[in-house]
């Protein structure tokens, strides 16, 4: 019984000598391409030629197979067709499945753009002492809190006041003749009044009322 071989001359019987580029395979008993290097994730249709599988795409560079990953494995390696193994400091998305970086604190209000690195989203301020990104009001509110960009609470027992934007605090009763300077406190307006003196001569003096549990005497 002899040997055919498609890349190859049968030179003696059950002797098949194989064409440049081929070898022969003992156990397929026929001459097969050569790939260098081996093609992985492929097989060798011809010499140096290599078919990648399914998933798999050819790297000229290195000369095989590579996995393919969509949308590219930005800040990670392509493991496996569709499967990313992130670099340090980057995990996947559990959504894109691609890597983003990671910040500790998380980077709330804002955006982790690298490892360790927060970018505020308008309307956001940066607190160097957190590191987190907390609402901006402008102009600045005392006696409330940033709930939102723009949008102020006031603390208890102060209200919000239109006019001004401003938390003003709230007298449980009417401040007469003053002004409301802390819950349940008032601020008299200056009272002028004319005196007489000794020699004649007019004088102004500014005096100061107090209204009891409301107004504050300075």
């Amino acid at each position: 019984m002899s040997l055919t071989s498609v890349f190859g001359p049968c030179i003696e019987p059950f002797t098949c000598k194989c064409l440049e580029g081929y070898e022969f395979n003992t156990k397929a008993n026929k001459c097969e391409p050569i790939c260098e290097p081996e093609c992985k994730n492929g097989y060798c249709v011809a010499p140096s030629i290599c078919i990648c599988f399914e998933g798999y795409a050819y790297v000229a560079k290195v000369n095989h197979c590579q996995p393919v990953c969509r949308p590219d494995c930005l800040h990670g390696k392509c493991v496996a067709p569709g499967i990313c193994e992130c670099f340090p400091d980057y995990h996947a998305n559990t959504l894109t499945k691609a890597c983003q970086p990671i910040c500790k604190p998380e980077c709330k209000n804002g955006v982790c753009t690298s490892p360790g690195q927060c970018a505020r989203l308008q309307g956001y301020k940066l607190n160097v002492i957190s590191q987190s990104c907390e609402p901006l009001c402008e102009p600045e509110r005392r006696n409330g809190f940033c709930l939102a960009p723009g949008t102020c609470k006031c603390l208890p027992n102060y209200r919000l006041e239109n006019s001004t934007g401003a938390c003003e605090p709230i007298c449980e009763l009417k401040c007469m003749n003053g002004r409301c300077v802390a819950p349940t406190t008032a601020k008299d307006k200056a009272a002028k009044t004319d005196i007489v003196g000794p020699v004649g001569i007019g004088m102004t003096i500014f005096m100061m009322i107090a209204v009891p549990s409301l107004c504050l005497i300075i």
